[in-house]
Formats: C-alpha cells, structure tokens, sequence
C-alpha cells in the first residue's frame, strides 16, 4: 500500500520533535571557544587594545591593516568611534537575515509533496509541485419534492364496506338507514342486536330533505387525502459553489441553493360563474343544479351523534372543495476536503467533514363551501331540487397549517473520482450523512371548521340554527408551536464534467471561457423525521378548535443541475 503525504508529515513531524527533545543542538551561536590562547588554534584575538583584564573596546577597534597601507579601507577616522559602515539594504540588521523562502536549501521552494513509495517491488519518486486550483460555479437546478403524502384530510373515520357502502361492522342485512338494527335469531324472545362499530368518525354527512338521519346517497360525499393532490411539478433553482482545492487533493468547498416553491392541488366545483360568485339565491335559481357532493370533512368535536361510533361527525361541501399542499427548500454547506486516501490509475478517493443546513418550509390549506341547502341525490349524483329557504346560512371553511423545518449540524463524506479533473472527461461522487439539530416551527390559522348538519338534524341537536353560523360567534382561531430534536441527513450527489468549449471552432477563443467546464449532475437529498403539515392536524369540529400535533415523517428531493465551473 502507497504511503500518503498526510500520513508521512505526521509521522516525521513526530519522530523529530522526539529527536530534538532529546539532544541540544546549537548552529552559529555566541563564540563557543574562549578568545586568545585559550582558544583552538589559528582562533587568534583581534588586534586592538585586548589583553588580560583589559575590556574589549568592539567599537573603536580596527580591522585589517592600517588604514591607507595597502590602499584600501576608509579614510582614518571616517568611521571611528560609534559610527558604522554602511548597510546595504539600508535600514536593514544583517543579523535578522533569512534564506528565502525560509525553506531547506536542499529543496526547492515550489515543491509541496516529496515522497518516496515502493509499488510492485519497484520504487517511485512522487514530487508535487505546490499548486493551488480555484473554482468557480454558477448552476441552474430543477428539484422534484416529495409529496403532499396520504394523510386523510379531516380527522379519522370509520373505513366504508366495498358491498354495503356502509361502515366496516354494520350488517349488510340492515335497511337503508343505519339507525335500523338487525335482530339476532335463535334467541327466545329475540332481541335487538346491538354492537360497536367503530370507535372512529362516522363518515357519511347526515344529508337529508326529510326526517331521515341521512340520505341513501350521501355516501357520495367521500373524504379525501393527500394522495389525491396532483402529483408536484419540478422546480427551478439556483445554485452556487466556490473553493480550491491544493496538490495534495485537500481543499474547501462552500455550496449554497435555493429551490423555488412547488404546489400541489386538489380543486373540485367552482365559486363562481363568469365572474359572479355563487350564493344561495343563484343556486336556487339552478334548482341546485350546481352543486355536487364534492367532499366531506371528519371532524372530531367530542360529542357523539352514534354512540356505535367515536365522537364527531362529518360536514359536506357541495359548491367548493380544494385543498393545496406548497413546498420550498434551500440549503448550504461547507465541505474541508482531507488529502487523498487512495490513489489508483484513474480512481481517487478523499475523505471529508464540514457542516451542513437544510430548510423546508411547507404549507397545507384547505377552502371548502357549503351551500347551506340539504336535499336528496339522485343516481346521478344530482341534487333532485333545493328547498325555497335554506337549512342554514351559506359558508366557507377555512384551515391553513405552514410548518418550517430549520437543521443544521456537522457531516462527514467521503468523495471518489474517475479521471483527471482537468481532462477530458471526469467523474465525482459524493456521499455526505449530518446529523443535525432539527427545529420546527408550526402555524395554523383556521375559521369555521365545523358541521352545521349535526346540529339541525331532528335525530340529533334537533336546533333551529347550527352552533356554528349563530350571530356574534367567532370561530377564527390560530394556534402555534414548536419543536427541537434530532434528525438524519443524508446527500448524495454524482456528476460529470467535460471540456466543452475547448472543442468548438469559435468559443474556445472567447476570453470569458478559458479554463471553463461544463458539468452536469444528480443530487438526492434526504431528511428523517420531518414535520409535515398535513400529517400535523388534530382535526376538531366546533365547539372545539383544530390544533397542531407535530407527526413526523421523511423528507426527500430529487435535484439535476446543469453548471459552468470557471478553474483560476
């Protein structure tokens, strides 16, 4: 195995601060023999007025013969008593000279890396000049988010029977309403049966022209989730890096991106007509012919209409149903690239540590209208006529949830290439884990989360005007929160570049694009244990008010980049 420069400078570092620990050396230091006939031979006293017991007079004393006898030296007293020569430089104590560059004489002063390794039996000389390649890059990215994911819109319900239509645990034997109850056989007297179906919301809206809990169709009014939204489109970015790396392979590298906003929607019926917004007067006038059962919305709000079944019910919304799902991200990092590990042919591999900071902001809001009007639904999914006054007041609900994620801490990687960066054509791969501190901050902001048809309907609250839509009440409502834990991150990044325009006829001479590069990759990025605002709801119907319960899921982008890296 080749010996690596890292690992020769720390070894010899070491072994000579051992050698110089234990043996004091000197080189040109004050006289180390006594002048005169103390001294070694031919180590003769200058002349001058010295003898035994007789202070050495440095400044008046004379070298060389006597001025002017062989016709050289200065003129006789020129520079006696406490003058000096000249300096040349002036101003400069030839004492505090130094060779330049401060380097061993024996090497030269551009040479960083000098070693000596035995490969196959055979030794090698590697000499590497000291070298410092910087680079520059602009790059323009498209990143793909991961999705809204399948989290229910609303709170959770009883599951619905693929052949009854009917929640899971209720008789297919039953009639048309839910409130009719099979009898068990073979019991003298028989008695009615009566069991648990579900502890969760019953999901079907208590949608009904007449005195009947809910008409036979209103199943048609079925939840959503966010598997339904449209799947995100790709995005365009930014992204930016600068650093240099030495001779030696080390280096630092400074990333930053910025990533625009993606959204996802889910967008049933509409508001308005040309321009005129729908309200119940028009809609009498379409004799309901504009609505559809859209979507219902789960809502738990303590009180329980079943006792079969967990506390809530379901409001409908027949004018409109939408419900949108937004993400953006940016990020940065600093990588401090140690000396190569492993040198092939054509393979290097570095290790690397740094840190890393990831942002996510995401948001979820739902709008849904409510017609304020009950009817029954024909096979067509068609209200079969609207009464001449409305159950209720016409209403819109309101909800958006906007969690913005913050991590940062440090990483370690490790880097491999193919081929020669300045070649032809290169290759690079990447792989950074963090483990980093994440923050999460959460805001909802929501009004008239509620079902208004539980509190007109005869079987139940049986009152003239819902809860909800009374005068003087306020159902707006805001909640925040946040959140500090841990969370993986994980990046990895392969790319390849090549000199493009080196090989064109007229560019290659364009002064702009000397030493450029074209480079294009693929980065994917991954976070755990990330807040999503979807996931993060307790849906609640008034009188009680939603909330955020921070629920965490994994996070991951796909990111291509196409960049011009400019090398100095």
């Amino acid at each position: 195995m080749r010996i690596q420069p890292w690992f020769q400078a720390v070894f010899g570092a070491s072994a000579l601060m051992a050698a110089s620990a234990a043996t004091d050396l000197f080189a040109q230091s004050p006289t180390p023999y006594p002048m005169g006939a103390g001294g070694p031979p031919a180590y003769a006293a200058p002349r001058g007025n010295m003898g035994p017991g007789v202070p050495v007079n440095y400044e008046g004393m004379q070298y060389g013969p006597p001025p002017g006898q062989y016709g050289y030296g200065p003129p006789p007293g020129q520079y006696g008593g406490a003058q000096t020569p000249p300096q040349y430089p002036p101003g400069l104590d030839p004492t505090q000279m130094q060779p330049w560059p401060m380097v061993s004489p024996y090497q030269s002063a551009n040479i960083g890396v000098d070693q000596t390794y035995n490969k196959n039996g055979l030794w090698f000389r590697e000499v590497m000049y000291r070298k410092t390649d910087w680079t520059l890059s602009v790059e323009a990215i498209q990143t793909w988010y991961r999705d809204a994911g399948d989290a229910i819109i609303g709170s959770p319900y009883a599951p619905l029977r693929a052949d009854t239509d009917q929640p899971n645990g209720v008789s297919p034997l039953l009639g048309s309403q839910f409130g009719e109850f099979a009898t068990i056989p073979n019991f003298i007297p028989s008695i009615e049966a009566f069991f648990v179906a579900d502890n969760r919301v019953f999901p079907i809206p208590f949608l009904d022209a007449g005195n009947a809990e809910y008409d036979d169709n209103a199943i048609l009014f079925r939840p959503h989730g966010g598997a339904e939204l449209v799947s995100p489109d790709g995005v365009w970015g930014i992204k930016g890096s600068a650093g240099y790396t030495t001779e030696d392979g080390s280096g630092v590298m400074f990333n930053g991106w910025w990533g625009n906003e993606a959204r996802q929607v889910l967008h049933l019926g509409r508001d308005n007509y040309n321009g005129v917004p729908v309200t119940q007067n028009l809609t009498q006038r379409f004799d309901g012919l504009n609505l559809e059962p859209l979507g219902a919305l789960p809502l738990n709000n303590g009180e329980s209409p079943y006792p079969e079944f967990g506390p809530g019910s379901t409001a409908k919304f027949d004018v409109l149903y939408r419900a949108e799902f937004s993400t953006a991200a940016s990020g940065a990092n600093v990588a401090f690239y140690l000396p190569t590990m492993l040198q092939g042919d054509s393979v290097s591999v570095r290790p690397l540590w740094g840190a890393r900071y990831l942002y996510i902001d995401e948001a979820f809001a739902f709008r849904g209208i409510d017609s304020g009007f009950t009817y029954d639904l024909d096979d067509e999914i068609n209200p079969t006529g609207v009464p001449a006054v409305a159950d209720y007041a016409q209403f819109e609900a309101r909800l958006a949830n906007r969690i913005k994620t913050h991590l940062a801490g440090p990483e370690v990687g490790v880097r491999f290439d193919i081929g020669n960066p300045q070649g032809a054509f290169h290759m690079a791969a990447e792989s950074n884990f963090a483990l980093v501190v994440n923050y999460e901050q959460g805001v909802m902001r929501g009004e008239n989360i509620g079902d208004p048809l539980v509190d007109i309907n005869a079987a139940f609250n049986n009152l003239t005007e819902p809860r909800m839509l009374a005068a003087g009440v306020d159902t707006r409502f805001e909640d925040r929160a946040d959140n500090a834990h841990v969370s993986p991150v994980f990046h990895q990044t392969i790319s390849a570049d090549f000199d493009l325009f080196g090989g064109l006829p007229h560019l290659k001479k364009v002064h702009m694009l000397e030493d450029t590069r074209v480079r294009l990759g693929y980065t994917l990025m991954y976070a755990g244990k990330v807040a999503r605002p979807l996931d993060s709801i307790e849906w609640r119907g008034f009188p009680q008010f939603s909330t955020i319960s921070f629920s965490h899921e994994n996070w991951w982008a796909h990111q291509f980049n196409a960049a011009i890296d400019w090398r100095f």
